[in-house]
């Protein structure tokens, strides 16, 4: 069971997640630092920005390689659904930013503003003004960053990879293949195309 999590889309999202957020939370720490407010730059980076920036990158990363597949299959029949899954590989990446624009911001709030002076309940309606003030500007940055990226970017990445595939594929199935004869002269065997329904063809030439 514990193998299963790491195969399939599941190793995508980890290996990917994995080595993404490291240098992501490695370029916002120096951001934060370089351009956060003059009172918190001798401060440490919170852990709870740290840990809202691990799941903001989990998102987006789940968002652009694992969801659209998920949805597609889902919404739609698995083997005549490349449309569906291109209008899911351009949308979800987009509408996840709607949560992960939140917590990059709320991450980044907590590093600039320090409100451990206040009441729980007060700190969280002070930040959660705050957001509600930036939310349409900190969504629609992340838009501009993500789509070009990993919407379009995930479309072209896929017909691209496919091409390649297929290209692999056909010039394997058509190489030659060296096999001999019952009457122990070589011959040359050359697998034929061969489609879904129809099995393989054998075209042999005398060497």
């Amino acid at each position: 069971a514990l193998l299963s999590i790491f195969a399939g889309p599941y190793s995508v999202l980890l290996g990917t997640a994995l080595t993404n957020t490291a240098t992501s939370i490695t370029k916002d720490r120096a951001y934060a630092k370089m351009f956060g407010s003059a009172s918190a730059a001798k401060n440490a980076i919170p852990r709870t920005t740290y840990a809202l920036w691990l799941v903001r990158d989990f998102s987006v990363i789940g968002s652009a390689f694992v969801l659209p597949d998920l949805v597609a299959n889902a919404i739609s029949d698995p083997s005549s659904n490349e449309d569906v899954k291109k209008m899911t590989q351009v949308s979800i990446p987009i509408v996840t930013q709607v949560l992960a624009g939140p917590l990059h911001f709320i991450g980044l709030d907590l590093y600039n503003r320090n409100l451990d002076h206040k009441p729980f309940a007060s700190a969280m309606r002070d930040r959660g003004a705050a957001l509600a003030k930036n939310f349409a500007p900190v969504v629609s940055a992340r838009i501009a960053r993500i789509a070009p990226g990993y919407s379009m970017g995930g479309v072209l990445n896929t017909s691209l990879r496919d091409t390649w595939r297929n290209w692999v594929s056909n010039k394997t199935d058509m190489a030659p293949i060296k096999s001999t004869s019952t009457d122990g002269v070589p011959t040359l065997g050359v697998m034929a195309t061969t489609t879904k329904n129809q099995p393989q063809a054998w075209n042999r030439t005398s060497a």
